[in-house]
């Protein structure tokens, strides 16, 4: 919470500030304003500032002493805090400039790889569980992927997420995740075999309440399979 709370505030201020700053200048000092806009990239270097301190709060939390410091596990987990603390920061930034998209009129498209990565930490879990939820209030749209929903359902905030989200594409799964996913969304045995052990492009989507199978193959010997693919056992190098 403690990460959380600092975004926040930062955030909310930051916003605050650049939302009254533009807009009420613009209507009798468009070049201020103008100006404005033209140095809110300045505000990257309060950012670094403060992925600084949560950084060093960050050490303070992981050892003890400097001895602590230096052993590898300590190491390694300072590193993972590290990553996700400016996770937190980008995500804090993506949120400001899609309501500035918003306002403009514009609507965004939002894709996170691999997202349960943010869910091995609580805090930053629930300040990216707070963006899925607020961005649909702003003409955004939030994509996760991910091939291990099962460290997402193990966070309160992620399982939160998830069951609060209307459109899911359940691919391929292992047995331990296709069984956490039918217990979330009351998913049948027979609904299950279509996502657990088939074939790449067979799946199992959930629209709303309605639960619909579907097979979305690519001919192997197309431009497009060669596009999109992503197994790397098929590919070429040079």
């Amino acid at each position: 919470m403690f990460i959380q709370s600092i975004l926040d505030l930062f955030g909310f201020a930051t916003e605050t500030s650049y939302n009254f700053l533009t807009q009420d200048l613009m209507g009798f000092a468009p070049g201020v304003a103008l100006a404005m806009e033209n140095i809110n990239g300045s505000l990257q270097a309060f950012s670094y500032a403060l992925l600084v301190v949560l950084t060093l709060w960050n050490v303070v939390r992981t050892a003890g002493s400097y001895v602590e410091l230096k052993r590898p596990e300590h190491v390694f987990k300072l590193f993972m805090r590290f990553i996700l603390t400016k996770y937190s920061i980008a995500v804090d930034h993506l949120l400001g400039r899609v309501m500035r998209n918003y306002k403009a009129g514009k609507i965004t498209f939002v894709y996170a790889d691999e997202f349960a990565l943010l869910f091995q930490d609580e805090d930053t879990g629930k300040f990216f569980s707070n963006l899925w939820r607020r961005i649909r209030k702003y003409n955004g749209y939030c994509t996760g992927a991910t091939q291990n929903v099962e460290e997402v359902l193990d966070s309160e905030s992620g399982r939160a997420m998830l069951s609060n989200t209307d459109f899911v594409v359940m691919l391929n799964q292992s047995p331990s995740n296709a069984q956490r996913l039918s217990e979330l969304y009351k998913i049948t045995e027979n609904q299950r075999t279509y996502f657990t052990n088939t074939q790449p492009g067979h799946g199992l989507m959930k629209i709303g309440g309605a639960m619909i199978p579907f097979v979305s193959t690519v001919p192997a010997d197309t431009k497009l399979y060669r596009l999109l693919s992503t197994n790397p056992r098929e590919g070429k190098w040079n």
